[in-house]
């Protein structure tokens, strides 16, 4: 039903003279004394203060104190603090006491923005001014930046305990209506486990903390990252992790622009996307720290050959600058960069270089010096800066452990605040998370005080270990 012009006219000036009258008036008296809702108060106010009868403040109507006030609104300079609205009313420290109920000594505070002040200002609603401040799709651009200007401009900054309740809100109904967490990984072929389990395993267990549901896939299984992520997307999945990339297509192939995404290490190919990935220079510094602690200088590093992998630069270059602190009399040990399958470049390096002790990428290294009858650490230490847990009577390998279930951890909190802030598509300055590595004592690191039997003979040899050697590999093909 509408209301007829003269009688909206009326009400207004009835307010207006309300307020010119007795002050200030909050919005409560208002909805008194005309008998209308608090939305319609509050419409009456804004046209009230057009016309520059009243001023509008922050829950209700003061005064203008002559043509001097009326061009100034206390509500306007939300940012402005108590001296700001002081220069405003009529009365000075009075007036003010009686707009904000609090004395003008005790209290020089700014006023902070809300959600009500940017809907005021733009016009639309407060659930859409919420939603454009999260970049949420459905709001159209032109209204998010409309919105996000505006909030800008009365410097508007979100309250963090309404904003813990609300991500509370989010996070209960999340669940229930089947928010999903895609990890992809793609197959190694030289490893018959996925690379990224124990990521994954952390993954897991968090997303399910934080209310997410949880799904696996493998992309040899889709064939192509295109329809991998055609698949993910009519399946209603907003956030993904990428695993290892091992396939250089990928980056290219796949629809970033419809997904949050986040990568959880790295492998040869890094994603254009915020990523989570162990510290692999400071475990290198670490291990290496350590074999200096045991008396050892003539250390090698051992890497496998993975040009495009950034874990493998950073590696290069921590083992460079571990070589730089060395004292100039001593010998500095190159580092080998061999395939995966090149055993016989390993030894060849291995009894060129008579290195004390090898810092070796995988557990790998120390089976084929086993292989090549060395024993460790008896003629040359390992340590490895990607340890496994022993299995079964093996024994258990010194080294660094990645922490790789707290970096899947970490990878899902990163994207948890991507989706509640729908941050899509690949961002303009990705940035990388490192994780701490920790070390893991074990029987193959030794003293080099120790080395008597194992030292190298004069023609450049290290004594071998006698018999066959059994490795996990060597034993599986006799099974």
């Amino acid at each position: 039903m509408r209301v007829a012009l003269h009688v909206v006219k009326q009400r207004r000036e009835r307010l207006s003279s309300l307020i010119r009258e007795g002050g200030f008036l909050p919005i409560a008296e208002i909805c008194r004394h005309l008998d209308v809702s608090e939305a319609t108060a509050r419409r009456d106010l804004v046209a009230v203060a057009a016309d520059g009868q009243i001023t509008r403040t922050r829950g209700g109507g003061l005064p203008n104190n002559g043509a001097r006030s009326s061009s100034r609104s206390v509500h306007a300079p939300i940012g402005a603090g108590v001296d700001g609205i002081r220069g405003g009313l009529p009365d000075g420290a009075g007036a003010l006491e009686l707009a904000t109920g609090h004395s003008s000594r005790l209290s020089a505070t700014p006023v902070r923005a809300t959600l009500q002040n940017i809907a005021d200002k733009t016009g639309f609603a407060k659930t859409t001014i919420s939603l454009s401040l999260r970049n949420h799709p459905k709001i159209p651009e032109a209204t998010r930046r409309i919105v996000q200007a505006a909030a800008k401009e009365l410097d508007y900054r979100p309250d963090p305990a309404l904003s813990r309740i609300a991500e509370h809100r989010w996070r209960s109904r999340s669940a229930s209506s089947g928010s999903t967490i895609a990890f992809i990984t793609t197959d190694n072929q030289c490893m018959t486990e996925i690379p990224d389990a124990p990521a994954m395993e952390g993954a897991q267990a968090r997303a399910r903390e934080l209310g997410y549901g949880f799904e696996h896939f493998r992309l040899e299984s889709r064939g192509d990252p295109a329809r991998l992520g055609s698949v993910l997307f009519h399946r209603g999945i907003r956030g993904v992790i990428v695993g290892q990339l091992l396939r250089h297509d990928f980056c290219d192939r796949f629809p970033w622009n419809l997904f949050s995404t986040v990568g959880c290490d790295t492998g040869p190919y890094r994603p254009p996307t915020h990523i989570v990935a162990p510290d692999t220079a400071r475990a290198l510094l670490h291990a290496w720290r350590r074999a200096l602690k045991n008396g050892f200088k003539h250390i090698g590093m051992a890497l496998f050959q993975k040009p495009h992998a950034s874990g493998e630069f950073d590696r290069t270059c921590a083992a460079l600058y571990c070589q730089s602190l060395l004292p100039p009399e001593v010998r500095r040990v190159p580092v080998l960069h061999v395939q995966p399958d090149d055993k016989a470049g390993f030894l060849m390096w291995v009894k060129q270089q008579r290195p004390e002790l090898i810092l070796g990428l995988s557990d790998m290294f120390y089976w084929w010096l086993r292989e090549g009858g060395y024993q460790v650490p008896k003629d040359i230490g390992f340590v490895s800066l990607m340890v496994h847990p022993p299995a079964g009577t093996q024994p258990k390998i010194a080294g660094m452990d990645y922490n790789m279930g707290l970096v899947g951890q970490a990878a899902v909190e990163q994207l948890d605040i991507l989706i509640r802030t729908n941050q899509i598509g690949i961002p303009t300055r990705p940035f990388a998370l490192m994780i701490e590595s920790s070390w893991v004592a074990g029987e193959t690191l030794g003293n080099a005080m120790d080395r008597s039997g194992g030292r190298p003979t004069q023609d450049g040899r290290i004594p071998r270990a006698k018999g066959p050697i059994r490795t996990p590999a060597s034993a599986a093909s006799q099974a």
